[in-house]
């Protein structure tokens, strides 16, 4: 059910909320929707550019999440820029494969706001293959009210494992 961005707040974020509360908010949903452990994104990633130091919101083993308070026009064309950064300076999925980028955020209350982010939305999302996400319009990303883990985490590891185990067998048949 799409919520209003005065409905999502209300029902899941404090008042007075901020970035880092919708941070917070996120990882509690990846953690229920994906399982604890190997999946849930660390707290703040650091990423080292030829001039500076950038700070990721949520980095991920295949994703790098950039959250936006509310996802206006400009904040989009920001999230994107800082997702490009850290892409391409970041650590890359066996060392060359890009991680899918997300920009995750409220949408505007304001109905021209909207539409502008909304028409950007559509184009990013086809041209670059970026993923922009109003979450107050996303029920995938809104938490269930038991707050209980997906209990098909442990699938998760055995994937994961598996994964490792193949890996390790490829790279000794590599260097023999």
């Amino acid at each position: 059910m799409k919520l209003s961005p005065k409905e999502f707040c209300e029902k899941y974020l404090p008042t007075p909320w901020n970035e880092r509360d919708l941070q917070l908010y996120i990882q509690r949903v990846i953690k229920q929707k994906k399982g604890a452990g190997i999946f849930q994104p660390p707290d703040e990633v650091v990423v080292k550019t030829p001039n500076s130091r950038r700070r990721i919101d949520l980095g991920g083993w295949f994703t790098v999440y950039e959250v936006k308070c509310w996802l206006s026009y400009d904040n989009i064309y920001h999230a994107v820029a800082q997702t490009e950064l850290y892409t391409r300076y970041g650590e890359k999925i066996l060392g060359i494969i890009q991680k899918h980028r997300v920009i995750i955020g409220v949408a505007p209350a304001d109905f021209k706001e909207y539409e502008s982010a909304r028409r950007l939305k559509e184009d990013f999302s086809e041209l670059k293959g970026i993923k922009v996400i109003f979450i107050n319009e996303s029920p995938e990303w809104h938490l269930n009210s038991s707050g209980d883990v997906n209990v098909n985490k442990y699938l998760i590891y055995i994937i994961y494992l598996l994964f490792l185990f193949i890996a390790s067998f490829v790279a000794v048949i590599l260097v023999s």
